[in-house]
């Protein structure tokens, strides 16, 4: 399955782990396709792979995307966010 990740002390833009499995997609900011942005994702095809990820960088959030309610993000909380 493919997710978003990225990681809360992190700017989006940035990449979120050095991971063979992270990429990333440049796709619409808004609706209207006017505006671009940089996502960053990764493939987790197993729950053994997600407790693997939780097991090397600790607290795991998963949400959807905030501009995408279709995309499911993973959100490495290794900073404070809001």
């Amino acid at each position: 399955m493919e997710f978003e990740i990225s990681r809360a002390s992190l700017w989006k833009d940035d990449k979120p782990l050095e991971d063979d499995r992270v990429y990333y997609k440049i796709l619409p900011k808004y609706l209207d396709n006017k505006e671009k942005r940089k996502v960053w994702f990764i493939k987790i095809n197993t729950l053994e792979e997600l407790i693997d990820l939780y097991n090397k960088e600790g607290s795991l959030i998963i949400d959807e995307d905030y501009f995408d309610e279709n995309i499911k993000e993973i959100i490495i909380y290794d900073d404070y966010i809001e």
